[in-house]
């Protein structure tokens, strides 16, 4: 038996067709930058056009540090990782 994935997706006030039409992507892409508070031309462009230059500090997440340490520890004991995100 085969489950289906079923996504809600807040609605918006945001222009969708307009935007999508304006940035050349799907609706369903504009109502999820819409609700991420992404409305301006250029905020959008830079959101999808992002590079490695643009995000942020990784190490700014909370507990970050430790699990690269964890992490380098596992490699380094020749472990198998998995990682959910």
């Amino acid at each position: 038996m085969t489950k289906t994935a079923r996504w809600d997706i807040k609605e918006t006030d945001a222009n969708l067709e307009l935007m999508a039409k304006t940035l050349g992507i799907g609706e369903i892409t504009a109502r999820v930058m819409a609700n991420r508070g992404i409305r301006s031309r250029n905020t959008a462009l830079a959101y999808l056009n992002a590079n490695l230059s643009s995000l942020r500090d990784p190490f700014l997440i909370c507990g970050m540090e430790a699990a690269v340490r964890l992490l380098v520890e596992a490699a380094s004991r020749r472990e198998k990782i998995t990682i959910y995100g």
